[in-house]
């Protein structure tokens, strides 16, 4: 689906390397993503031609809770806003915090408290983040 969405297509060795000259240059702090890679590599050779979709939420959907910290190279919390604001009731937690796993034993016991009330009280009984407008 991914290869659908995105344009990853790489004409060649030297696109790919001025791609990741680019990116070396744009944020020297951040190495190499084997993740990414193979995302971008998995699309090489896709033979239908991407239609990217703008993302809208229809329907009756339960309230959603996106949650993301605020340096997170993975997902970027503008990507955060944009998704949360796609839901007609969506609420937006973010922690202060480099990294992308949020949700772990030993690891974040505030974004384990908000998710886990989240997922086991009823909507009435919940004290949680603002909504997204």
């Amino acid at each position: 689906m991914l290869c659908q969405d995105y344009d990853f297509r790489i004409r060649d060795y030297a696109d790919y390397r001025a791609i990741r000259e680019r990116v070396a240059k744009a944020a020297p702090h951040v190495r190499y993503n084997a993740q990414a890679l193979d995302i971008v590599l998995g699309c090489q050779g896709w033979s239908m031609p991407p239609k990217p979709q703008p993302v809208q939420a229809r329907g009756d959907l339960p309230p959603v809770l996106v949650v993301n910290a605020t340096h997170d190279l993975a997902t970027p919390l503008p990507g955060a806003r944009r998704m949360a604001r796609s839901f007609p009731e969506a609420s937006l937690f973010t922690m202060g915090v480099v990294g992308h796993w949020l949700y772990r034993r030993g690891g974040r016991e505030e974004a384990m408290r908000v998710i886990d009330t989240y997922l086991t009280r009823p909507r009435t009984d919940r004290q949680g983040p603002s909504p997204v407008r």
